[in-house]
């Protein structure tokens, strides 16, 4: 038989050859909001599930739809995000009439359903009324994991797609967020850091004058130095291929660290490897390139997409997110500092426990991790995990660090001083902890805004690194596919 067989099968709960039954929806939260002001939304429901386009020819290739629609009436909702099969994330835009909507929604596969009366629009010019957070809707969302394979590039409302030229900067006194490098579109692109291209770009790691970048949808780590952005390693296609680093080849790259020698590390998340480039060569230093759990010797060992990674004297250490384990690479063999199963409990580190850990740091005797799934910030100290701040229920809360505050995906971390620098994902801010206490330094919602780092908008931040001096707090903006810098 000749030609070529094309079959589109639709992800189904239990796998069945039955369709999908379509959605269902059970209510809008909160279920008002005021029309002088855009209002965050959870859907809830059940049935909300991606297409799988599946094409058989000469490769076996797929591809998942999440594009799910919401609309109020006639009125299009923002930013609708799908969160699992029970939850979607939108945003109500701002300048609807009030009044009483209907919402419908449609899936992926052009089902349609519809909840009568599901939000309420209240005129805002006669009820302030008080903002609503994700605190204040004291929902403990799934993580939205934006390292599974390729990124989702979701609606900017526009900001990112506005040339960084025309948008006009804060320039009053105090610390300044700016534009390093990338466009705000994606793509590749070496050469002039205002003009250069990146693609959901990750880690970062300083080097003297070097920032390297994890740029993950590339699959290639960059070089920023003297305003020109360079490959460092890697041909822009998928793979595991060792040597020349202009021919070598990654899987989404993640977190990057620098030793004192100028060695880069490289956590090669979907490869399940931990890659090292020395010399203009790229080698595996440790993982076997087989997902699983295995310690021992470093050629034999198994991650499972490793995605933080450090470096301190002759230690690597690995945030080994889907192991829920920190792992350490040293003399050629891997072991596990801390961590057990899938969960949270500070004490001993053999028996504690991590939610995806996405990022690790150290200093000196202490290990700082991003612990993703749990959102909180742990440590690993004298054989003890201990929580540093978060109180592990999603929200966007400053204050006191074990008792108030709230992340929501914290993936990377920072270090000046006795401050611990947050890249706070799901928030699209940067946090600080200091002498026990969370604030906001930068960000408030999906954007793309330089200026004072107080009115400064960023979209899903991912990378942070600190300059030797702590004069500049590196970030990798990940969805603006760009490079920012905040400037104390």
């Amino acid at each position: 038989m000749t030609g070529v067989l094309v079959a589109v099968v639709a992800l189904l709960p239990a796998c069945d050859e039955s369709s999908p039954d379509a959605p269902t929806l059970e209510r809008v939260q909160p279920g008002e909001g005021l029309n002088t002001v855009a209002t965050p939304v959870v859907i809830s429901g059940d049935g909300f599930n991606p297409l799988v386009r599946v094409n058989y020819n000469d490769k076996q290739r797929s591809l998942v739809s999440t594009a799910f629609f919401a609309h109020l009436g006639t009125h299009t909702l923002e930013q609708v995000t799908y969160q699992d099969a029970k939850q979607i994330r939108a945003l109500v835009p701002a300048g609807l009439v009030p009044g009483s909507y209907d919402l419908t929604l449609v899936d992926p596969r052009g089902g349609r359903v519809v909840l009568e009366h599901a939000f309420v629009v209240k005129d805002g010019s006669l009820d302030a009324g008080p903002d609503v957070s994700d605190a204040d809707l004291g929902l403990d969302l799934p993580p939205m994991d934006l390292a599974d394979g390729p990124p989702l590039d979701l609606p900017r409302d526009g900001a990112p797609d506005v040339p960084p030229d025309t948008i006009k900067p804060d320039t009053a006194g105090g610390p300044m967020v700016s534009t390093l490098a990338g466009t705000g579109q994606p793509g590749f692109k070496d050469g002039v850091a205002a003009t250069a291209q990146l693609y959901n770009p990750r880690g970062l790691a300083v080097s003297g004058n070097d920032l390297f970048v994890g740029d993950f949808t590339n699959h290639r780590i960059r070089r920023i130095n003297a305003g020109q952005v360079t490959t460092l390693a890697g041909d822009g296609n998928q793979g595991l291929v060792n040597g020349a680093a202009a021919a070598a080849r990654f899987n989404y790259p993640v977190g990057v660290a620098v030793d004192g020698s100028g060695s880069v590390y490289v956590a090669d998340s979907s490869n399940d490897v931990i890659r090292m480039i020395e010399s203009g060569v790229v080698s595996t230093l440790a993982g076997s390139n087989v997902k699983g759990f295995l310690d021992g010797a470093a050629a034999t060992a198994r991650f499972n997409y490793p995605r933080g990674v450090a470096v301190y004297g002759s230690t690597v250490y690995v945030a080994d997110s889907e192991n829920h384990r920190i792992r350490t690479v040293q003399g050629g063999m891997v072991s596990t500092l801390a961590g057990s199963t899938k969960g949270f409990a500070d004490g001993p580190a053999a028996t504690a426990r991590f939610d995806t850990p996405t990022a690790v740091l150290v200093s000196g005797a202490t290990v700082y991790v991003a612990d993703t799934g749990n959102h909180r910030i742990r440590m690993v100290q004298g054989g003890v995990v201990s929580t540093v701040a978060g109180v592990g229920t999603v929200g966007n809360t400053d204050g006191a660090a074990l008792t108030v505050a709230r992340f929501w995906n914290p993936v990377d971390l920072a270090l000046s001083g006795t401050t611990i620098y947050v890249a706070d994902q799901g928030n699209h801010r940067i946090r600080e902890i200091k002498q026990g206490v969370v604030s906001t330094l930068s960000g408030s919602s999906i954007g793309f805004k330089d200026g004072l780092v107080g009115t400064a908008l960023f979209y899903y931040p991912s990378g942070l690194a600190m300059s030797a001096g702590g004069a500049e707090l590196y970030v990798a903006d990940q969805s603006n596919h760009r490079i920012r810098v905040i400037t104390f």
